[in-house]
């Protein structure tokens, strides 16, 4: 038990109080409070509980613009790799979380990729235009992310998720809505095949919104 200061400066004893500071700063951050501990104790009886989520219909009301793309990058030749890229500009104050990230191998032949995500500046050598990608005529009709493929003659390096493909097979990454990924300005996903001389296939869903003053640090 401690005590916090009440208006006129008179000192009321806190019962229950939380002293696990990474919850009253998740609170702080997501609806922007200043000051201090904006829930300095836990509720001894009933405990309030606000959701907001309900279903898909509701992401354009919470500021949310959701988005989709399939994306080819056909094989250069003998001893190139095909890459495709998602980035999110480093100046563009949004944030983009993946829904579904799904890979498919369009060669007949079995195929494996590598994927990863990190801060990145670059695109690769072809823009892809992300036109008429909303899924929601209520928001915006264009993404911020961007988008980009090529074929390079070095094997990509340094893979956080290496995928190994059936003939014919395809893999989807994200199974639940613990699996969503985010991406931040200046962070970008590509994936590229581990094997050369074959094409690389995405198709990825995502939604966009603007970061709030309090996720900016």
């Amino acid at each position: 038990m401690s005590a916090l200061t009440r208006p006129g400066g008179l000192k009321m004893a806190l019962f229950n109080e939380i002293l696990v500071g990474r919850f009253n700063r998740s609170l702080q951050k997501l609806f922007g409070i200043k000051g201090g501990a904006t829930t300095p104790q836990l509720s001894t009886e009933i405990q309030p509980s606000v959701s907001f989520f309900w279903g898909a219909e509701m992401r354009y009301l919470e500021g949310w613009d959701r988005f989709g793309a399939y994306i080819n990058q056909p094989t250069g030749g003998a001893g190139q790799f095909a890459q495709i890229r998602f980035r999110n500009p480093a100046n563009s104050n949004v944030i983009a979380v993946i829904e579904k990230y799904l890979l498919v191998d369009g060669d007949a032949s079995s195929d494996s990729y590598g994927v990863t995500i990190a801060a990145q500046t670059a695109d690769l050598t072809t823009s892809v235009a992300l036109t008429a990608n909303r899924f929601d005529s209520r928001g915006r009709p264009n993404p911020t992310l961007v988008c980009s493929r090529n074929t390079t003659g070095v094997q990509p390096a340094g893979n956080q998720l290496t995928v190994n493909m059936a003939v014919n097979g395809f893999y989807e990454m994200i199974l639940d809505s613990i699996h969503e990924l985010t991406l931040l300005p200046g962070d970008a996903i590509t994936v590229a095949n581990n094997i050369a001389n074959l094409t690389a296939n995405v198709s990825m869903w995502w939604r966009e919104r603007s970061l709030e003053e309090s996720e900016r640090t």
